[in-house]
């Protein structure tokens, strides 16, 4: 049986010195190339990205000449939620700039995401439930000190199925049925709409 000959490890000494030297530009352009390719993705398959600017490895320069390459666009939120958080759409539609800011004002957090909407901006399902809920409570306190006769005008003005209020604060719709105002603006199959 022949036998084989490993060959000796080989060690090579490798040293970190700090940031991998690059062109001069070669990291703005490293970078707009990712950019570029997360909105074609954003474009083509609907896929979001994101990248964190605190970690890339562009100096102060190249930060700044990346904001004006991306320029500013028509659509700026704050968001206030454990510090501002500041959502500027840029001038190319589908890239976004999302600082955040902790309560002192010192940036904590700042991306590139390419979306049609930035996920923060978006309404939750839990968020919205609760807002019915408050709506409608607003609404049952209006509803307990309004001229009932006036809603029923207003329902006929604007166009809604004919609904008239009874004088114990109930609807009458035009199958006959009865509905309380909650009922209504609760989406019951006798709202009107």
């Amino acid at each position: 049986m022949a036998t084989k000959t490993v060959p000796k490890s080989i060690e090579i000494p490798v040293h970190a010195v700090g940031a991998v030297p690059t062109a001069p530009g070669g990291a703005l352009t490293a970078m707009l190339y990712e950019i570029t390719g997360m909105l074609k993705a954003l474009i083509e398959s609907g896929e979001t990205g994101s990248v964190d600017l605190r970690r890339a490895p562009l100096d102060a320069a190249e930060h700044r000449e990346l904001k004006s390459l991306l320029g500013r666009g028509e659509v700026k939120a704050t968001v206030d939620s454990l510090g501002p958080t500041e959502i500027c759409e840029t001038a190319i539609p589908g890239i976004w700039l999302v600082s955040h800011r902790n309560p002192n004002g010192d940036t904590i957090g700042e991306f590139i995401e390419t979306t049609t909407c930035p996920e923060l901006l978006g309404a939750h399902s839990a968020d919205m439930r609760a807002g019915l809920r408050t709506l409608q409570g607003r609404l049952s306190k209006r509803s307990q000190k309004i001229d009932t006769d006036a809603v029923a005008r207003s329902f006929t003005a604007l166009g809604l199925r004919s609904l008239a209020l009874d004088g114990a604060g109930e609807t009458q719709s035009e199958s006959g049925g009865n509905a309380d105002a909650n009922q209504l603006y609760n989406g019951s199959p006798d709202n009107g709409r």
